[in-house]
């Protein structure tokens, strides 16, 4: 989420002045005015292989193939799916697109295929679809979806800062999920196997520490066994009356599950309440 409030402020930022302005310099024009488009391929079940090139479906990478359609990396757009319909990939290199995805091949000429990868995410391409259960984008529809054309150099520039941050956002993610593994490992090794420091800073299990039998198996002497809510208390949050205006619109941010994208972090709420809202919020209820 982060990430793509940082693309559209980018993109904001140039609109009213920062680079150029949008109003005077980018026109808008339909993406089939700068691109030509195409489904993947349906593979044949006697392609699939273990090893070879990649399957990518838009999605992700679904299995291998010995040979592959795409040489360079592709502007793909996930057309259908029970999700990810209208999520903006490139493919692997020497890859088997599959015709789960759309290929957008852009006229290299005029347009930037890294700015149009991270211009097309900011776009909500989920909402030309069609189809309640199981929605699908066609190519009649996306080739009508209007877009900005910045100049080439500008449009350089900005996929080159994007691409810039994306880098070093997942090389920071590698390191967090090494860093969230060993603490793991930690956790196992002290609380799973009861191979925490003891006094003098050694293994407890294996340099005699002292056990006592519980219900839920042998224990090192002193732990209990309890419930999570004889520590914590678990309560509702609050809301107050939404048709009261002195309560909305104030400075405090008010969460809701809505404010949550596949991520344990919020930086921003959608909604916002004043003191008196949060003041005038029903008490909260302890939920267990």
């Amino acid at each position: 989420m982060i990430f793509s409030e940082l693309t559209e402020g980018l993109f904001n930022y140039s609109k009213y002045g920062g680079m150029r302005s949008m109003e005077n310099d980018w026109k808008e024009v339909k993406l089939g005015d700068i691109s030509t488009m195409k489904f993947g391929k349906k593979p044949k079940k006697s392609e699939g292989v273990y090893k070879g090139y990649p399957f990518f479906s838009g999605h992700k990478v679904v299995g291998s193939n010995e040979k592959y359609l795409h040489t360079e990396p592709e502007l793909v757009v996930v057309a259908r799916g029970a999700t990810g319909t209208g999520d903006v990939k490139i493919s692997p290199p020497k890859s088997f697109i599959t015709n789960a995805s759309i290929v957008v091949t852009l006229n290299e000429d005029i347009a930037d295929k890294k700015f149009y990868y991270y211009y097309l995410q900011t776009r909500n391409l989920r909402s030309i679809s069609s189809g309640a259960k199981k929605p699908r984008i066609t190519i009649t529809n996306l080739k009508k979806c209007k877009v900005k054309i910045p100049p080439l150099l500008e449009q350089k520039k900005i996929g080159s800062i994007l691409s810039t941050f994306d880098r070093k956002i997942k090389r920071n993610n590698e390191t967090s999920e090494t860093l969230e593994e060993a603490g793991q490992a930690i956790f196992r090794h002290w609380f799973m196997e009861f191979e925490f420091p003891n006094e003098d800073d050694k293994p407890y299990k294996s340099n005699g520490g002292e056990f006592t039998n519980t219900k839920w198996g042998s224990m090192p002497e002193g732990w209990s066994v309890g419930k999570y809510t004889d520590i914590v208390d678990v309560v509702c949050g609050a809301t107050p009356k939404k048709t009261t205006k002195e309560y909305w619109d104030g400075n405090m941010p008010l969460f809701t599950p809505r404010d949550v994208e596949n991520t344990p972090y919020v930086s921003k709420t959608e909604k916002h309440i004043t003191k008196l809202g949060l003041s005038k919020s029903k008490d909260r209820k302890s939920v267990v």
